[in-house]
């Protein structure tokens, strides 16, 4: 166990997008009120432009849309050994395989745990078997989480109903955005959907209906149909 002055809590995801875009400013919160911050995530460009800030780094062997048991398990052994180390005062899930094996990492440890449901996975698509099985573990994961967060009521209504989670949860809205960081930019040379220069969105994203492709695909038709450039 490492000795430390302060109380530890670590944040734990599988992207380094989620960490700068999402959750820089709540690091920041956390360590200007006296924290200290492991964040297990592994390692992309946006840790660059985090260098201001002082934390723990940890980078664990996530396979995010893999399905290979031995690496889930090597994931949920690399968490155990981590939470053993330092022992953190509170743990903060996002995304499935944090939540789920970090999830019961935490339960075996005894430590304390916060999960927010970004979405419950594209793998709940992919048969009754893996279903049931991704359904149970995260049953197991939450059933000790002091509290779990969704991000949209649908996810929270199929955990009620299949009983995942029984102790506090509550709906947030989304995962927010600094628009001081990622601030509005003006339409291209003065095109408003109307007039002026056609006006292009460009979805970079996977074809799939739990992303949101078909409230896109409705979003676009009325948008051509009142501003049709």
């Amino acid at each position: 166990m490492e000795k430390r002055q302060r109380p530890l809590i670590a944040v734990m995801t599988n992207n380094d997008d989620d960490i700068y875009c999402f959750r820089r400013e709540l690091i920041e919160a956390l360590v200007n009120n006296g924290f200290d911050v492991l964040i297990s995530c592994p390692y992309g460009p946006k840790f660059e432009l985090m260098r201001d800030l002082e934390f723990i780094y940890d980078d664990p062997p996530i396979d995010r849309r893999g399905m290979s048991v031995r690496s889930d398990a090597a994931l949920f052994v690399h968490y155990l050994k981590l939470l053993r180390r330092y022992r953190p005062d509170a743990i903060l899930t996002y995304t499935s395989k944090p939540n789920i094996y970090a999830g019961i990492a935490a339960k075996l440890t005894r430590s304390p745990v916060i999960a927010n449901i970004t979405g419950l996975g594209s793998v709940l698509g992919k048969g009754k078997l893996v279903y049931d099985l991704v359904l149970m573990l995260y049953r197991f994961a939450l059933s000790t989480a002091k509290c779990v967060m969704f991000q949209n009521e649908a996810n929270m209504r199929l955990c009620e109903e299949k009983r995942i989670v029984r102790g506090k949860r509550r709906i947030i809205p989304g995962s927010g955005v600094n628009i001081k960081r990622f601030t509005v930019s003006p339409y291209p040379d003065g095109g408003d959907g109307k007039d002026g220069a056609p006006v292009v969105f460009n979805y970079i994203g996977r074809i799939l209906h739990d992303k949101g492709i078909d409230d896109y695909i409705e979003a676009a038709k009325r948008i051509v149909g009142r501003y049709p450039a």
